[in-house]
């Protein structure tokens, strides 16, 4: 009897060249240059999609390394740029932050891409416009609400004047140093402007009352 004959099944395989073009992004670029506890961040991208498929931005907030907050951004295209925005409550004075961002479409997505990190600056003291006012005693500067700062930082005071344009040194102090002008300096026709300058020991500002002219 003859032996059977023994088949090997031929498997011919076929190599596929399966290619697909994914999306991309640029670098985060954040702005403004100087971001303080009370400044929103904003990180912005360049996409491309060589399929020029709907997108959809994908970019998350780090803070000292921990990721806080995320911002989805769709509906994005083929050579558009596209801006998300972190608000000032994730972080304050002297905290590292950082946005990495991807994008996709469907189940084609990006490389996560990392921008630069940076520390959150400080931020300067604010104070409304000093306002002069007059009484028997002389001419007493003083601001219109208490001075604020965004980091609560402690801050110094102090005011100085002018006299037509030039430094007067004599002032006296009322509540703050050298917030007033005694009444046996004041002279007919003189222009009297106070300046009223806070510290946090980091940053200086000063604010400048209108001139208050006296009779």
């Amino acid at each position: 009897m003859p032996r059977p004959l023994l088949v090997l099944p031929v498997i011919i395989a076929a190599a596929c060249n399966i290619t697909d073009d994914y999306p991309s992004l640029t670098t985060p670029e954040l702005s403004p240059d100087v971001v303080t506890t009370d400044t929103p961040l904003l990180a912005t991208v360049e996409l491309t999609d060589p399929q020029d498929k709907e997108l959809t931005l994908l970019a998350e907030l780090a803070v000292d390394g921990l990721v806080l907050t995320r911002q989805e951004v769709g509906g994005l295209h083929d050579g558009e740029s596209a801006t998300v925005e972190f608000s000032p409550e994730w972080y304050s004075k002297g905290q590292q932050v950082q946005v990495v961002a991807n994008v996709r479409s469907g189940r084609r997505g990006s490389l996560f891409m990392p921008s630069e990190i940076i520390a959150i600056a400080n931020s300067a003291p604010e104070a409304g416009t000093p306002v002069i006012t007059s009484s028997e005693q002389g001419l007493v500067c003083a601001l219109p609400e208490p001075p604020t700062d965004a980091d609560d930082d402690p801050l110094s005071e102090i005011v100085s004047w002018k006299r037509d344009g030039e430094d007067f040194p004599d002032a006296e102090t009322t509540d703050v140093e050298g917030d007033t002008i005694a009444a046996a300096d004041l002279s007919s026709g003189a222009s009297w402007t106070c300046l009223w300058t806070l510290s946090d020991d980091e940053t200086f500002t000063t604010v400048v009352s209108d001139p208050f002219p006296t009779d």
